[in-house]
């Protein structure tokens, strides 16, 4: 995740979801639990305000779409963000990944969980 959604995850206003937004919708993931592939919907997101009891955290979720059109809900972390920078998307969408140095496995690099979405152009 980059450090302006970190500073975002918990602040529950109209301007920190749009910023989130607009970087997730319609990007796609593969759901590991339920063998389904999912597409975050570009209408809102969800904002929990997280209970001890339920042990559920507090900042925004992603509405999904599955592939039978059911709506999943997903508490964006990097658990989300590991999925979605690990899946191909639609054309003209490029996930870019941050990347650390070390590892020989990796190039020299290790992928983070950082990833920037950019439109592809096509150059003429």
């Amino acid at each position: 995740m980059e450090d302006w959604e970190i500073e975002l995850l918990q602040v529950n206003d109209c301007v920190a979801e749009a910023r989130i937004l607009e970087k997730y919708k319609d990007l796609v993931f593969y759901d590991p639990d339920t063998k389904k592939t999912c597409k975050v919907w570009g209408g809102n997101l969800e904002f929990h305000r997280g209970s001890r009891r339920t042990g559920t955290t507090k900042g925004w979720g992603l509405v999904c779409i599955n592939e039978d059109g059911e709506e999943e809900g997903w508490i964006l972390n990097e658990e989300v963000v590991q999925l979605i920078g690990s899946h191909a998307q639609a054309d003209g969408i490029e996930v870019l990944h941050q990347e650390v140095e070390g590892g020989e496995e990796y190039g020299g690099f290790f992928p983070t969980g950082v990833f920037y979405c950019v439109p592809t152009l096509e150059v003429m």
